[in-house]
C-alpha cells in the first residue's frame, strides 16, 4: 500500500513496507525510513544504521559522496535547491552540496550546531532550531542565511521554524513571530506585527506566510498574489479557523463549521469552483 509520494510523483514512491520504487530505473530501496527531494535528486534514510542513499540527477562532488558514505544515525533531512543538511541522532548537523545554497556551514556557525531538534530550509539557506530555543542560520544571506543584527535579539525561545522560498519565520513560545530574509517573500511582517500574537501555527507559500491565532483568526503577509493578502471573499468569510495549509501559491483554511476557504493564486488552488 502506498504510504508516501514525494514531490515528483513520476520519479519515486514509498510503500508501507519501507520499499522505494523509482520509475527511472525501477531500483528498489528496502527498509526506507524517510524520503526527501532536492531539485532532481532524491535522498532516503535507510536501515537500522539510518544511512543516506541518493539517486537522480546530481551536482554532487566526490567530496559530497565521501560525506554521504560516512553518514550514520540520521534522524531527518532538509534541503535547499542544491544542498542537503542531515540532522543526526546526537543533535549535530552534517551538510553537503553547493556552498552557495548552504552545502557548507561557516566555522562560527558549525561550532554552535549542537542539540538541534529541527531543521528548515528555503531555496538557498538553512535554519536550525536548538533545544534551548536558539536559531542558527547559514547559506545565502540574501535568502535569510544571515540574520540582521536588529532581528537577532528577538530570536530566543523559538518553538518552530517555517520557510517561504527566500525568507524564514520563527514562532516563539510567547505566540509572537520573527521574520527575516527577502522582504518581498514574506520577511517584512511589520505592517501586521501588532496582529501577530497568540500564534499557534504558521504555514508558507513560496512568497507569503499565514499565521493561525488561538482565537481562530488568520493573519497573512507577503506577496498578495501568493496569498499574502486575503481575497475579499476570504476576508468576509474567514472565522473560527481550525487548520491552515498551503500550496506553492495559495492558502486554505478549515473552519470550525467544516467550511474550507481558499485565497491566493487561482492556479495554485486559491480559488474553489
Amino acid at each position: 500500500m502506498l504510504r508516501y509520494l514525494p514531490r515528483d510523483a513520476d520519479t519515486a514512491a514509498v510503500f508501507y513496507d519501507g520499499a522505494v520504487v523509482t520509475r527511472g530505473d525501477m531500483e528498489d530501496l528496502q527498509d526506507v525510513r524517510a524520503v526527501r527531494s532536492c531539485g532532481s535528486l532524491f535522498a532516503a534514510i535507510v536501515g537500522d544504521e539510518r544511512r543516506v542513499m541518493t539517486w537522480g540527477q546530481s551536482n554532487m562532488t566526490d567530496k559530497d559522496y565521501t560525506v554521504l558514505q560516512s553518514l550514520r544515525d540520521v534522524r531527518d533531512l532538509a534541503f535547499s535547491d542544491y544542498a542537503f543538511a542531515a540532522l543526526l541522532e546526537d543533535g549535530h548537523v552534517t551538510t553537503w552540496g553547493l556552498a552557495v545554497c548552504g552545502g557548507e556551514v561557516p566555522a562560527e556557525v558549525q561550532s554552535e550546531l549542537y542539540d538541534i531538534r529541527f531543521l528548515c530550509a528555503n531555496h538557498a539557506a538553512f535554519a536550525a532550531l536548538r533545544q534551548d530555543g536558539q536559531v542558527l542560520v547559514w547559506g545565502s544571506a540574501e535568502y535569510g542565511g544571515n540574520v540582521p543584527d536588529v532581528v537577532k535579539p528577538s530570536l530566543t525561545e523559538v518553538q518552530h521554524l517555517v520557510a517561504s522560498s527566500r525568507a524564514f519565520c520563527a514562532v516563539k513560545a510567547d505566540g509572537t513571530v520573527v521574520t527575516w530574509g527577502q522582504d518581498s517573500f514574506g520577511a517584512d511582517s511589520s505592517h501586521v506585527q501588532l496582529e501577530l500574537f497568540a500564534v499557534q501555527h504558521v504555514v508558507a507559500t513560496s512568497r507569503a506566510f499565514a499565521a493561525l491565532r488561538s482565537d481562530g483568526e488568520v493573519i497573512c503577509w507577503g506577496d498578495a498574489r501568493y496569498g499574502g493578502k486575503k481575497s475579499r471573499d476570504a476576508e468576509s468569510q474567514l472565522k473560527d479557523v481550525q487548520q491552515l495549509c498551503a500550496s506553492s501559491g495559495s492558502f486554505a483554511a478549515l473552519q470550525k463549521d467544516g467550511a474550507v476557504i481558499a485565497w491566493g493564486s487561482p492556479q495554485s488552488g486559491g480559488y474553489i469552483p
